[in-house]
């Protein structure tokens, strides 16, 4: 079978989407903007999405979960030399932020042993691995930090001490952890049956929840703006050269990132927010107004 043929469509005319139910990591997620009751699905054309989740993973994937050193380039980056490339960070600090060169896994399929999680199909391995790796966490920040990140204390939602991570410290969430659930948020959406979400209006909203994982990542890779360049060979039984995606990276060692989440998280996340009380002083913003009305419309 020749894999690697010219390019061409893969879907045209009108498209539809399918129905899923909803998973407890989407009810995390949404249940504070919308509540409905299971409705029938919609028709499961969904090639188009699924072409594009499996090109965005892949890139996002590839650059967050780099996992083979090769010193023998000889090249690292220092902290020093990350925080110059990088703005401002609570992190800065406290975790030493180091990067080094790093063989990217290009495979088209599955060829390693032991087998990756990250690169897994649907199984408790997998599910496990993205669990621990991906799971929407909160973490706090001083009130300096927060004006170091051009935010004002007043305007930012305090932790309750009670949750013992001091005075006068406020909620917040590290971007790797957003991006990583958004990529496996992809990942899901690529696997109906295994994963099944809302029907109805939540299914509606999960579209948008998508979207808006699809926008995150694409505004990241087009930050990052990678220059590493991709060759091609000639493979037996292929008509047309392959191309090598194998590629060597500057990676940050996110390691020590996703180290420091676990021990400054807020644990028992869900059920400390569903007992948070709106304060009567509380600075209170507008929702977004295309939002505010998709909401208004699904109550």
């Amino acid at each position: 079978m020749d894999f690697f043929t010219r390019p061409r469509k893969v879907l045209s005319g009108s498209q539809e989407y399918f129905s899923l139910e909803k998973s407890d990591e989407e009810s995390s997620q949404s249940e504070s903007f919308l509540e409905s009751q299971p409705k029938p699905g919609q028709p499961r054309n969904y090639v188009l999405l699924v072409s594009v989740i499996a090109n965005v993973c892949f890139v996002i994937v590839a650059s967050l979960f780099a996992i083979r050193n090769i010193p023998s380039f000889g090249k690292n980056a220092s902290s020093e030399d990350v925080i110059r490339m990088s703005s401002y960070s609570p992190l800065f600090g406290k975790v030493p932020i180091s990067a080094s060169l790093t063989a990217i896994n290009g495979s088209f399929m599955d060829e390693g042993f032991p087998s990756d999680p990250f690169r897994a199909l649907p199984s408790k391995f997998a599910d496990d691995a993205w669990h621990a790796t991906a799971e929407p966490t909160w973490i706090t920040i001083t009130d300096a930090e927060a004006r170091s990140l051009g935010k004002n204390p007043a305007d930012l939602v305090r932790a309750p001490e009670e949750w013992g991570h001091g005075s006068n410290k406020y909620i917040a969430m590290m971007d790797l952890n957003h991006q990583l659930h958004c990529v496996n948020q992809l990942r899901k959406a690529a696997f109906r049956e295994e994963y099944p979400v809302a029907h109805g209006d939540r299914w509606d909203f999960q579209k948008e929840h998508w979207m808006h994982c699809v926008h995150i990542l694409y505004q990241n890779v087009m930050c990052t703006g990678s220059t590493e360049i991709i060759t091609y060979n000639w493979r037996e039984t292929q008509r047309f050269p392959v191309p090598d995606f194998d590629t060597t990276k500057m990676c940050k060692n996110t390691r020590t990132l996703l180290d420091f989440q676990n021990r400054e998280m807020v644990h028992d996340l869900n059920a400390k927010r569903d007992k948070m009380i709106r304060p009567t002083d509380a600075a209170i913003f507008p929702l977004p107004s295309h939002l505010k009305a998709f909401l208004e419309a699904h109550e």
